[in-house]
């Protein structure tokens, strides 16, 4: 079982809107991968070096980055003749990115998705050989992309991209799901807006 923190917040409600003696237990694993995802500046080593400075007092701790981040889940179809992979794990990370932003508020929070697609040579000298990520961001937050899915295809067999509804089938799919049942963590309930903006 990860070492657990429990945090009391005795500010009074003029102070920052919050209700006073809101105890919450969050674990601390889960607050130090929240850390680590969205802090723009912090290296892979230096997040491992202090889950080791960190471990002989929290021994439940992972030794590593890569152990305290979720594992990508992730699934592969063919579309045409490319290749399609899906990330299912992004809706942790956004998960994470909004309770490092917005956990401490009670209540709903309303957010809208700001959604990036476009293609990527891969190699210099094959311009034919692209991908094509969907990169997602929360609106008016300062954080690194989400990556959802990557579309690859290779133009010297495959002209044209594929039909945007086949393309896009995984990612609506989560949009719908995101939409009809707002994530909940502890006592904030994240609320998707119908609309996203897309780039």
């Amino acid at each position: 079982m990860p070492a657990q923190l429990t945090l009391i917040n005795h500010a009074s409600d003029s102070d920052n809107g919050l209700s006073n003696n809101v105890a919450a237990e969050i674990s601390v694993t889960a607050r130090i991968a929240s850390w680590a995802v969205n802090e723009v500046r912090v290296p892979k080593a230096s997040v491992s070096r202090l889950l080791v400075v960190l471990h002989p007092v929290m021994p439940d701790l992972p030794l590593s980055q890569k152990s305290l981040l979720p594992k990508p889940v992730f699934s592969h179809r063919r579309i045409g003749d490319g290749q399609y992979i899906h990330l299912q794990s992004w809706l942790d990370t956004l998960k994470n990115i909004l309770l490092h932003y917005y956990g401490q508020q009670t209540g709903t929070v309303t957010y809208y998705l700001t959604i990036n697609i476009d293609g990527l040579p891969l190699f210099k000298h094959s311009p034919d050989f692209k991908l094509y990520p969907i990169l997602v961001t929360v609106y008016k937050l300062k954080m690194r992309p989400i990556c959802v899915g990557i579309y690859s295809s290779d133009k010297s067999q495959d002209r044209e991209m594929p039909d945007p509804a086949v393309y896009l089938q995984d990612f609506l799919n989560d949009m719908q799901n995101l939409r009809s049942n707002p994530m909940t963590v502890y006592s904030v309930t994240f609320e998707l807006k119908s609309a996203g903006i897309f780039i």
